[in-house]
C-alpha cells in the first residue's frame, strides 16, 4: 500500500475506484487522494458524483418585490463590528 501511495503522490495523480460500503449497497465512484505526513501516510477517499447525483437548484432573487433583502444603513454600520466579534483568534479560544 505504501508503494501505491508514494507513486500517486510523486506523480501527482489520484486513484479512481469503485466503492461498495456494505453487502447489497449500490457501488459509488470514489477518488483516492494520497496524503503523506510525518506521522502517517494514507489514501483519502472522496465520493465522486454521477450525473444523476448533481442537482440544479434555483433560488429566488435576494431583492424581492418588497426590497426586504436590502440592508438598512444601521445594518451596514454594525456589520463590521459583528464580524470582528465572530472572528476566532488564539486569545478568544483560550479557556
Amino acid at each position: 500500500m505504501s508503494a501505491l501511495i508514494h507513486a500517486l503522490y510523486e506523480t501527482k495523480n489520484v486513484g479512481v475506484a469503485r466503492y461498495i460500503a456494505r453487502k447489497n449497497a449500490a457501488p459509488r465512484l470514489v477518488a483516492l487522494l494520497p496524503q503523506i505526513k510525518a506521522s502517517h501516510e494514507c489514501l483519502l477517499m472522496l465520493h465522486l458524483p454521477f450525473m444523476e447525483d448533481i442537482r440544479q437548484y434555483t433560488f429566488p432573487s435576494l431583492s424581492g418585490p418588497s426590497g426586504s433583502a436590502t440592508p438598512s444603513g444601521k445594518m451596514v454600520h454594525w456589520s463590521p463590528g459583528i464580524m470582528q466579534m465572530c472572528r476566532l483568534t488564539p486569545q478568544s479560544l483560550s479557556l
